[in-house]
């Protein structure tokens, strides 16, 4: 089979566009996974129940770990139980992650980073702050980017 020059370099621009595309549609897709986990730690620090639970996905197989956990939460009426239990413990809740990585891969996508978090102890007043290690997983459904898994942990010390 014969190849023209032409139909080669229309090959080329098809190849090159096609890339542009699936980059273009990666960026986007990072920009609103950045989006949903920022408004992750917002609806926490507000204690915003309502927009929280739009976040995340309502399925059973969805995640939770915090430091102050027993055990895994599992499916997503105990991991909503467990984050309205620590908006009972605390107040005056700050949680942020000031700076993810993220990393997108077709419909999954996870933020890594460490999280500012500061609150007062509802039962002494007592005031808390702390680095801490987060992970969020998210998948995308319907065209939006939603939490599947939480996993906070505390930050490990320098050896010295």
């Amino acid at each position: 089979m014969k190849i023209t020059l032409g139909s080669f370099l229309s090959i080329v621009c098809i190849l090159v566009l096609g890339i542009s595309s699936l980059e273009a549609q990666q960026q986007s897709d990072i920009e609103m996974v950045r989006a949903a986990n920022k408004a992750f730690y917002k609806f926490i620090s507000d204690e915003n129940v309502a927009q929280f639970d739009l976040l995340w996905a309502h399925e059973p197989y969805v995640r939770a770990i915090h430091p102050v956990s027993p055990q895994v939460e599992k499916g997503w009426e105990t991991v909503r139980a467990g984050f309205m239990s620590i908006f009972e413990r605390y107040d005056n809740i700050h949680s942020a992650m000031p700076k993810p990585q993220i990393r997108v891969a077709g419909n999954m996508a996870w933020v890594t980073g460490e999280e500012e978090f500061r609150a007062v102890r509802a039962s002494s007043g007592e005031e808390i702050s702390g680095t801490l290690l987060g992970t969020n997983v998210f998948e995308k459904m319907d065209g939006k980017w939603l939490l599947v898994h939480h996993h906070v942990s505390l930050a490990a010390k320098p050896q010295k």
